[in-house]
């Protein structure tokens, strides 16, 4: 399984969103979701663990075994490594969150708005219009943090 993740924040509304596209047995599927709670004082980190966390949740229902996970805010990965101190309720939950999945991920760190053309690039820039869209929908995604 392939995954590409991102997330926004609205800080009117104080929601945070999300946006995946996910590649499975030559499927791709998109996911969505919008929350306003205790973890919106995050703002786009919110998002953007809520993403991972969605796609995470996906993988596992499939039986995956192995992730690789393309993100654009570097936290996703450095986090999940150690190499950041999850300091906060909210990557705690995320640190936690991906050791039981027993997944394998693997993290690739890609950099976001480039405006180059190559697929890795503008599947970043997908995740990033379904986040943004989602902050205007009413109906809540099927998953959140």
């Amino acid at each position: 399984m392939c995954a590409f993740t991102d997330g926004s924040y609205d800080s009117k509304t104080k929601t945070y969103s999300h946006g995946a596209v996910v590649f499975y047995n030559s499927q791709i599927i998109q996911l969505k979701g919008h929350a306003s709670n205790k973890f919106s004082i995050y703002g786009n980190v919110a998002g953007e663990i809520a993403g991972v966390i969605h796609v995470l949740s996906l993988a596992k229902k499939k039986g995956i075994k192995t992730l690789t996970l393309y993100h654009d805010y570097i936290g996703i990965s450095k986090w999940a490594s150690g190499e950041w101190k999850a300091g906060n309720d909210l990557t705690q939950l995320y640190v936690n969150y991906v050791k039981k999945s027993g997944l394998k991920i693997d993290f690739i760190h890609v950099k976001a708005h480039t405006g180059k053309k190559d697929p890795v690039f503008l599947l970043n820039d997908v995740c990033d219009s379904l986040a943004k869209k989602e902050l205007k929908s009413d109906q809540k995604g099927a998953h959140n943090i």
